[in-house]
């Protein structure tokens, strides 16, 4: 017999962190306002960022058990001046399977100001009952005060009249400040309609152009993220650890390749 109970757990926990990919765990989820990692849990509007063709791959193994691993897979690009990303994960166990994808578009209005929104479905497959299917709507601005400062906005949409953890109205806003130009840090605060506010704050120092170390705090079941980036080239690898107060360690790669035009 499925311990069905843990998966609704670590997908839950999962959802409620918004991560997918190993640069938002190593984060703590807590930049709204850059276009990095993955698109799926991200401010639509950070997509105007997007200069090049990207493609990349990301695995998170929650809590140390590899049966219960989120894979995801991204292509991102501009064009005109416009950026455009699919997204596409997969996590859950035997006999419960969610596929979600997300189809993210974004502009920058002026130099200063971005816009974005995005569309997020998803399949449910259950053992032995009907398939479901959802989908949600997102929303998302960014924002430059000059050189030092960004602040972000990002709405997710209920469609539907149930609140469950895909469906729920949810409200993130958060800001980077860059103490140098090699260190920015990142907070944000987010409420929805499933729990208590969630705050967040993460940190980056860039070694060069080649290499940056990470580190993030949230103050509910995360006590501390972190994680490492590495690039060569038009290649680039991070890893992550993510530390969940109840249930333990979890972990992330991911890699990716630029096009540079």
């Amino acid at each position: 017999m499925k311990c069905w109970w843990i998966c609704l757990l670590v997908v839950t926990s999962a959802k409620a962190q918004v991560m997918y990919d190993s640069y938002t765990m190593s984060i703590a989820s807590a930049d709204v306002c850059s276009g990095r990692g993955t698109y799926l849990g991200r401010n639509p509007a950070s997509i105007a960022e997007q200069q090049n063709l990207m493609i990349g791959v990301s695995q998170l193994m929650p809590f140390g058990i590899s049966g219960l691993s989120t894979n995801t897979f991204f292509l991102s690009g501009k064009v005109k001046k416009q950026g455009y990303s699919f997204d596409y994960s997969q996590q859950g166990i035997e006999g419960y399977k969610e596929h979600l994808a997300s189809l993210t578009a974004g502009m920058q209005l002026n130099q200063n100001l971005s816009l974005g929104v995005k569309i997020v479905s998803a399949a449910v497959f259950i053992s032995e009952e009907t398939t479901q299917l959802k989908y949600r709507v997102e929303l998302g601005i960014v924002e430059r005060f000059g050189n030092k400062l960004s602040a972000g906005i990002h709405l997710k949409l209920r469609t539907s009249k149930s609140i469950e953890v895909f469906q729920n109205t949810a409200l993130s806003m958060g800001l980077c400040y860059l103490l140098d130009s090699k260190l920015p840090f990142y907070v944000s605060v987010e409420m929805s309609e499933l729990g208590p506010t969630r705050i967040r704050a993460g940190m980056e120092y860039l070694i060069g152009k080649a290499l940056a170390v990470r580190i993030g705090w949230n103050n509910k079941d995360a006590a501390l993220s972190s994680g490492i980036y590495y690039r060569f080239k038009k290649y680039n690898i991070e890893m992550s650890t993510n530390y969940h107060n109840r249930l333990g360690l979890s972990y992330g790669v991911g890699m990716g390749i630029q096009f540079i035009d």
